[in-house]
């Protein structure tokens, strides 16, 4: 094995349905109790399924029943510190969420069940053809009107530089792998069209040219790619249907406004606020009209917002499948947990169902334990890839025994040196759920005889934490970007991006062949082959939910909400007329805002 580099940054447990308190990157569940707001206070009873009607619910409204204007404010778990999304210090849930607003660069969406929708703001059309020797060439046709915001064209010149910088060693780019795969990219019939022939088969073609792949032309120099972007959103750099107006740093605050520059549809409001708390802090910023959204994915979460108003009174709830899976993630090169055996161990005692019960407790959601961080269950292709059976203390302790390390039942178990078992579980923020999963895992480890300290850190430090490996176990989550699982396993058990450490060539070899398997279903199957050799021989990588999707929004929020896979139109997103407000009452006052405000570096605020 070889040391691993780079790594890709996923979602802290407590914030997983939202990447950061607010929508997932590219999917979001939701479903019953939204539209009007009515509904019993307790949750309605739910299962993970593909019925649109439990599981998708944006109150969805054509433009003419919205008010034009207003603004929108939502929390969010993190922000930053590194803006540039194509670095793979700056792909980070939150920011990809904030940034799709004004950096939306793309040549494809997603549909709800993730199946991709051309992206007419940019693209007229995409042609995939092979030749007779089977080389794979792609045709593109641009849309003439798109532009970077300093008026830079966004045409060939800017994807050939797309493809030249995320090809250069010097630039740690997050979708360096795919155009690594990329032989040439020649200019068409004029600069709004081009043709890039594949060196190697590159499959689904829907990667290429995503937002997180983009970069403009004026960014040339590796440093300014990798670290040019901390703290500094750079908005020429940016094209999308909204601007940055203001980046308050001490206030945790990011405000985007229409973009003048902007060609396609122009959006309903006049300004959105992304402001970044602690999970403790969210509930009562919605209940104080400091934001117009709040996740509510457990019980005392539920339970405090419902017992504040009843549903209806101001708010509604929507709920429905989050598209994505939680559990928690292994540094292999932490104290005792790159022993492999302790983490098979780990994976012996640990009890899923029960864990599970104690997310979704009072919640009424009942979903099968998942057992791949690929496929959701109900997917026909799924298969349950859980390496070793669980809650099994018995069994974790004779694969410790095994591996050197003894004791009595009822002990910590200790090695040869008489040192104790001891590994550090990583927390972030003051989610009392998440606190009380904490304690759950530490007194099934003990049963074990593995000592499990709880380290607890603000919410925001996550993506740190996460960049510089500096955890032992941290619980987690991967949002599903679409319902094709190829990307999947180069995140999660390839060398590149993997914050586990563990980087194995064979593996990664394995992994770097999936794009050329033309089949989609047969792609699919092995791809879930891979995770199963992957987790049975590093155990690296523990699942034990799906999970529900329930936010409470701000009564008349139209456009917004649990999706499934479906990319979010932030044009579209808006107030009904009959809300009788338009938002301004509520969340961020811009003329507290400072633009040129900084953090506070001696004491971090």
């Amino acid at each position: 094995m070889r040391e691993m580099k780079r790594k890709r940054l996923l979602v802290p447990a407590a914030l997983l349905t939202a990447s950061a308190l607010v929508l997932a990157g590219c999917g979001n569940g939701d479903g019953n109790g939204g539209g009007s707001g009515g509904g019993d206070t307790d949750p309605a009873e739910g299962t993970a399924t593909y019925d649109m009607d439990a599981v998708y619910d944006i109150n969805e409204q054509p433009r003419e029943n919205l008010q034009e204007g207003g603004q929108l404010t939502i929390p969010m778990g993190g922000m930053g510190p590194n803006w540039n999304v194509a670095a793979v210090d700056g792909y980070f849930g939150a920011t990809l969420d904030i940034m799709a607003t004004m950096h939306n660069i793309s040549a494809w969406k997603s549909d709800p069940l993730g199946q991709p929708v051309l992206n007419t703001d940019y693209f007229l059309d995409v042609e995939e053809e092979f030749t007779e020797d089977g080389t794979q060439i792609l045709h593109y046709e641009l849309n003439p009107e798109a532009v970077w915001n300093d008026g830079t064209p966004i045409d060939f010149y800017t994807y050939e530089h797309t493809v030249a910088m995320n090809t250069d060693e010097d630039f740690d780019a997050v979708a360096s792998a795919l155009f690594n795969r990329v032989e040439s990219i020649e200019m068409g019939e004029d600069e709004w069209s081009f043709t890039v022939t594949m060196a190697e088969v590159q499959k689904p073609i829907t990667s290429l040219f995503a937002a997180y792949s983009m970069v403009h032309p004026e960014v040339t120099d590796a440093e300014e790619f990798n670290e040019g972007f901390v703290n500094d959103l750079k908005p020429d750099y940016r094209a999308g249907p909204f601007i940055l107006d203001i980046y308050d740093r001490a206030a945790n605050t990011v405000s985007v406004v229409p973009n003048p520059n902007w060609w396609g549809e122009e959006p309903v409001l006049d300004r959105i606020n992304f402001v970044q708390y602690e999970a403790s802090a969210t509930i009562q910023a919605f209940q104080n009209e400091q934001t117009d959204a709040v996740q509510i994915n457990n019980y005392d979460r539920y339970s405090e917002v419902t017992n504040w108003r009843e549903p209806g009174d101001g708010y509604q709830i929507r709920r429905g499948q989050h598209i994505g899976d939680g559990g928690f993630l292994f540094n292999a090169d932490a104290r005792n947990i790159e022993d492999v055996e302790v983490r098979k161990a780990i994976f012996q005692a640990i009890d899923r169902e029960q864990l599970a019960e104690v997310r979704f407790q009072g919640l009424n959601w009942e979903e099968e334990m998942p057992g791949s961080w690929l496929l959701m269950p109900f997917d026909p292709r799924y298969q349950d890839n859980y390496p070793v059976e669980d809650t099994d203390p018995a069994g974790a302790r004779e694969t410790l025994a095994a591996a050197g390390w003894t004791g009595e039942e009822g002990e910590i178990v200790t090695n040869e040196a008489g040192e104790p078992l001891t590994v550090q579980l990583s927390t972030f923020g003051d989610d009392p759920t998440e606190s009380a999963i904490a304690q759950s895992f530490q007194t099934m480890m003990r049963e074990a005889g593995i000592d499990v300290e709880i380290f607890n850190r603000g919410a925001g430090e996550f993506s740190e934490a996460m960049n510089t490996q500096d955890f032992g176990i941290v619980m987690s989550g991967y949002t599903k970007g679409g319902a094709d699982p190829t990307s999947g396993p180069g995140w999660f058990w390839g060398c590149e991006y993997t914050p586990t450490g563990v980087c194995d060539d064979d593996i990664d070899e394995w992994v770097a062949a999936l794009p050329t398997i033309l089949d989609d279903d047969e792609r699919a199957l092995e791809t879930l082959r891979i995770e199963q050799e992957a987790i049975s021989r590093h155990f690296h990588f523990l699942i034990y939910y799906n999970g529900p999707n329930i936010w409470a929004y701000r009564d008349g929020l139209a456009n917004y909400g649990p999706r499934l896979f479906e990319t979010i139109d932030w044009t579209k997103v808006g107030w009904e007329a009959d809300a009788g407000h338009d938002g301004t009452d509520t969340g961020v006052d811009v003329d507290e805002l400072d633009e040129d405000s900084e953090v506070d570096e001696e004491d971090g605020s």
